[in-house]
C-alpha cells in the first residue's frame, strides 16, 4: 500500500520564501531587471509604484501582484516606505495552477476581498517551520487555495471605478446565481 509521502505532489509547487506585513523604510526598492527565477506574489498595504506589463503603475492598498519568474521586477512605496506580504514559489506545477485559477500575471489587481490573504501566508509559514507530517503536501495545497481565491476573487483594475450600486448589483446577481445553481432539482 503506497503511503501519501509516495505519491506525487498535488501541484508539484515549492514555497522559497515568504514574508507577512514587512514595513519598508522610505526609498526601499525591489530591482530585479531579469526577474527573480520564480514566482513572487505580492499584497500591498500602502501606495506604491510598480513595474507591471502595462508598464509603471500606482497602486494602491489591498492591490496584489503575482510577478511571473522571468518578468523584470520593480516596485517602491510613493513618497514613503511600504508595507508588504511577499511569497516567493516555485516549482514546474505554478504554469498550471496559475492558469487552471486565471490568476493574473505582471499586473496589478485587487481581490474583491482580501482578508484571507495574511492569514494563509501565516498558515503556509507554520507548516514550513513547523515541518509536521505532510507538512509539503499543506504548503502545496495551501499554496493553491490562496491563488484559487485570488483568481476567483480577483478584478481588473480597469473595473475598480464601479459605484457601490454597480458593487451591490453584481453581489446581488452571484447571490441570485448561487440560488439557481443550488436549486437547479426545482
Amino acid at each position: 500500500m503506497a503511503h501519501l509521502d509516495d505519491r506525487e505532489e498535488p501541484y508539484r509547487l515549492e514555497v522559497t520564501g515568504l514574508g507577512v506585513h514587512w514595513v519598508r523604510k522610505l526609498g526601499f526598492t525591489i530591482d530585479r531587471p531579469r526577474g527573480l527565477g520564480q514566482y513572487l506574489l505580492l499584497r500591498f498595504y500602502t501606495p506604491m509604484l510598480a513595474r507591471t506589463a502595462a508598464g509603471l503603475e500606482q497602486g494602491e492598498p489591498d492591490d496584489c501582484l503575482l510577478y511571473e519568474p522571468t518578468f523584470p521586477q520593480w516596485f517602491t512605496g510613493r513618497g514613503v516606505g511600504y508595507t508588504d506580504d511577499w511569497l516567493h514559489i516555485t516549482g514546474p506545477g505554478m504554469p498550471e495552477v496559475v492558469g487552471r485559477y486565471q490568476v493574473p500575471v505582471n499586473t496589478l489587481f485587487r481581490p474583491r476581498q482580501i482578508d484571507f490573504f495574511s492569514p494563509a501566508l501565516e498558515a503556509i509559514s507554520r507548516e514550513l517551520y513547523q515541518r509536521e507530517r505532510f507538512w509539503q503536501h499543506s504548503v502545496q495545497l495551501l499554496v493553491g487555495t490562496l491563488l484559487l481565491r485570488l483568481g476567483r476573487l480577483a478584478t481588473e483594475r480597469a473595473h475598480l471605478d464601479l459605484t457601490p450600486a454597480d458593487l451591490a448589483h453584481a453581489e446581488v446577481l452571484r447571490s441570485v446565481r448561487a440560488e439557481v445553481h443550488g436549486r437547479l432539482q426545482e
